[in-house]
């Protein structure tokens, strides 16, 4: 039931669970179970005062039975029992959902094994590595949100970091296998085995980027557990980074089909659709995507009832994580507009320019590879777009 506010009461169903009482209809309900040997996962037994009684009244402790999360409000819930035997005292500690139990064990293995793919190949680890840690430690924690009911919003944000790992597995396995050149580059990294051993630390340190990307999402599907509806600031700020997470998303994936797509047909510096308004849309879409996330998870962190040391961990680990990866993604970035410059720049020795929309005469529009306009179509390309954020 809703009580006037953006909290909620969950249900908890059991075999064992007696009928709801006739005053329902008197707005007073009655949530009763009993503890027996068929149904032993109930263990709450509590009454519920009408609706008026609980306005703005924040719901600050649960009790668990099983997977599902009875939840209340002490201060106005009468006549609430545990049995004896299974009586807690109350202490500080915030909601927690089943996301919370799997969060040590199966996020760090789930970062962790794919990422061991490095040792076969060193690339992998921030490839197939990197998509996979991503997808799946955000599916486990999806899984257990959509379980604990968690809200749409907080489901909504796991779904976006599985979706952006399933992408990336297949957009690089379509690249290796269709562009020469990353099929030159990948069968020159496998023969070179090197030290198998000596990549643990590198190994080791990349899972444990992917288990801080992933931390946002474990505060998420905790502030909101249970909660059907948000309303607030908060909860309208939460919403306004999800999105910005889905646009990130789809921004990166539009840049890397396009470039890849260009490269394969033979076309040099790729300027048109996205690449004529952002020069690295691929970089600056998974910024946006990381950073939303992390801005997403602070919201939740604020949001929370309570907070413990566990949600503050979480928080200092998606913060690292966040930091990590943009300085990475500013460092590629940094690479690839020294590379371009050299390449393509009027200054270069061998400018190579195809395809500019500010190339005039027979070769405009025209996808050959060498030509040497020797003019500044880079340069004029470079000041009306945005390169993004670099180092």
């Amino acid at each position: 039931k809703k009580f006037g506010t953006s909290q909620t009461v969950g249900t908890a169903t059991t075999a064992n669970m007696l009928a709801l009482s006739s005053s329902l209809t008197n707005a007073s309900s009655v949530l009763h179970s009993r503890p027996s040997r068929s149904s032993p996962r109930m263990r709450a037994v509590a009454v519920v005062r009408p609706a008026a009684r609980l306005q703005g009244k924040p719901a600050v402790h649960a009790a668990k039975a099983g997977q599902h999360l009875l939840a209340f409000r002490p201060q106005q819930a009468r006549g609430f029992k545990i049995p004896q035997g299974h009586r807690r005292q109350p202490h500080r500690q915030s909601l927690m959902c089943t996301a919370a139990a799997i969060c040590a064990p199966a996020l760090a293995t789930a970062c962790l094994l794919p990422t061991c793919l490095g040792f076969y190949v060193s690339e992998m680890a921030v490839s197939y590595g990197y998509g996979t840690a991503t997808a799946l430690s955000a599916y486990l924690i999806h899984e257990a949100a959509v379980k604990a009911g968690s809200w749409e919003w907080a489901v909504a944000h796991s779904l976006a970091l599985i979706i952006y790992g399933l992408r990336l597995n297949v957009y690089l396995f379509w690249r290796q296998t269709v562009i020469p050149r990353f099929k030159e580059r990948y069968q020159e990294a496998k023969t070179s085995a090197g030290n198998r051993l000596g990549r643990t630390p590198f190994i080791v340190s990349c899972a444990l980027l992917y288990l801080g990307l992933a931390a946002p999402l474990v505060l998420s599907a905790q502030a909101w557990t249970g909660v059907t509806a948000a309303t607030g600031a908060l909860a309208s700020a939460f919403k306004v980074c999800v999105s910005a997470a889905f646009v990130g998303l789809v921004v990166a994936a539009v840049g890397d089909l396009q470039k890849s797509m260009a490269k394969s047909a033979g076309q040099g510096l790729v300027t048109g659709g996205l690449y004529s308004v952002l020069r690295h849309p691929n970089y600056t879409g998974e910024m946006l995507l990381w950073t939303s996330s992390w801005v997403a998870g602070c919201l939740a962190f604020a949001a929370l009832p309570t907070r413990s040391v566990g949600h503050m961990g979480w928080l200092a680990l998606s913060t690292l994580g966040c930091i990590g990866i943009n300085f990475v993604l500013m460092m590629a970035t940094r690479g690839l507009e020294k590379r371009q410059r050299e390449q393509y720049g009027s200054g270069s020795s061998g400018s190579k320019w195809s395809g500019s929309k500010y190339n005039s005469g027979k070769y405009s529009g025209d996808k050959y590879s060498g030509n040497k306009y020797g003019d500044d179509s880079y340069d004029k390309w470079v000041d009306s777009t945005w390169g993004g954020f670099s180092l």
